[in-house]
């Protein structure tokens, strides 16, 4: 399993699960993530849920490109008190690619 991120923050969306904000890396070097990616997930309150990503939102931000983190959408079978600040993520599936550093 590798570590992806800890949730600094989430709310509910009308369609969809909760969506964790802190949000997948887009730096070189971080895995290649896409809606149906499997994760894990660590409460700080203890106990594993295993699930995917829904989808990504990349929030309209006034940072440059390589600091935005998109939102990582879950399923609605996930209730945001499962998911509370603090939560660790893992990548769950064993093969991955990686972002590429930008061209030269």
């Amino acid at each position: 399993m590798l570590y992806l991120f800890t949730v600094t923050g989430q709310f509910r969306a009308k369609e969809s699960g909760p969506v964790m904000v802190r949000g997948a890396s887009v730096c070189p070097g971080s895995p290649v993530l896409s809606p149906g990616t499997k994760i894990r997930l660590q409460p700080p309150t203890g106990g594993v849920i295993d699930t995917f990503i829904q989808r990504f939102r990349t929030p309209r931000a006034r940072r440059a490109p390589r600091e935005v983190q998109p939102e990582v959408w879950l399923p609605k079978k996930i209730a945001p008190e499962q998911v509370p600040v603090g939560t660790q993520v893992y990548l769950l599936d064993a093969s991955y690619r990686l972002i590429p550093p930008p061209a030269a």
